[in-house]
């Protein structure tokens, strides 16, 4: 089973490396929902009280907290810049699968034992690490949109103050925005679960090789 634990270790290295990068994802998207939080009071609640269903149809848990974390990262109402800065998209979060990817093309996916592991590994790759993807190309289209109604405001950097925007128009097509970064959020919440899970239940089994 040697070569059982050297994929282990591979995957427990790769998935400690995404773990560091999901936080950090998280906490910049958290940030920019933050914006929209303080512009229009009271609508994140719609990603905590409701059900959330996710890109391929399946439905989203609650998130305990979330809407805590986001009210504690609400702006200045007057700082406009953050303003600039939620009119951009922020970076995607790329996984790290080389050593899982070299298991499957290679054969060898018959080598973990541990079958249930094994599916949840396939299942955080291949499934919410896709849908994470899928929900990323939304956000890129909502910042195509934005960016094309209201282009003269973007490119003069001209801004609104957060605490000042009076135009509906404006607001609304944010929050269409808001909406795509929201349900990102979401997802790389549960993404982070799903890979501290399979972390465990990897340290779990390299303990029998001691």
């Amino acid at each position: 089973r040697l070569r059982e634990r050297e994929f282990l270790l591979g995957i427990q290295a790769d998935l400690q490396k995404d773990s560091l990068r999901v936080i950090h994802a998280i906490s910049q998207h958290e940030w920019a929902l933050g914006i929209m939080e303080t512009i229009k009071p009271g609508y994140m609640d719609r990603f905590v009280d409701e059900v959330i269903v996710g890109p391929t149809g399946e439905t989203l848990p609650v998130l305990v907290n979330f809407d805590s974390r986001i009210l504690s990262k609400k702006i200045d109402v007057n700082d406009r810049m953050a303003m600039g800065a939620y009119c951009m998209r922020l970076s995607a979060f790329r996984t790290s699968p080389g050593t899982f990817n070299s298991l499957i093309a290679d054969g060898n996916s018959q080598l973990l034992t541990n079958r249930e592991l094994f599916n949840k590994m396939q299942y955080l790759y291949l499934v919410q690490y896709e849908n994470l993807n899928s929900i990323y190309e939304s956000i890129k289209e909502a910042e195509y949109f934005l960016n094309q109604k209201h282009a003269l405001l973007i490119q003069n950097n001209a801004y609104p103050v957060p605490g000042q925007i009076n135009d509906e128009v404006f607001i609304s097509d944010l929050l269409f925005f808001y909406q795509s970064k929201g349900l990102y959020c979401v997802v790389l919440n549960l993404y982070l679960d799903g890979l501290i899970e399979i972390l465990e239940e990897i340290r779990e089994e390299l303990v029998q090789f001691n």
